[in-house]
């Protein structure tokens, strides 16, 4: 079972990629059976992650020149491919 944690804002679609990229990893890399692969996305608001001892909203917020607390999905790639 793998699991993937992400900000909030991504649409359906990249959520299909997400799942069948992350499946497809999974067979080439371990030889599992797709059948056998499971995917759960856990989608949270940027109010609910934090990184550097701050909320990411804030740091969204800052990136976006203080334009809102939705990071929508080209920011929330950039912090989940930035995860440390």
């Amino acid at each position: 079972m793998i699991h993937v944690y992400m900000l909030e804002g991504r649409t359906g679609d990249q959520k299909r990629r997400i799942i069948d990229g992350m499946t497809n990893a999974m067979v080439d890399v371990c030889g599992s059976k797709v059948e056998r692969v499971g995917v759960i996305i856990h989608e949270l608001p940027a109010d609910n992650w934090g990184r550097g001892g701050a909320p990411m909203s804030d740091e969204i917020r800052s990136a976006n020149g203080s334009r809102g607390t939705n990071p929508g999905p080209s920011a929330g790639s950039q912090v989940v491919d930035g995860a440390d």
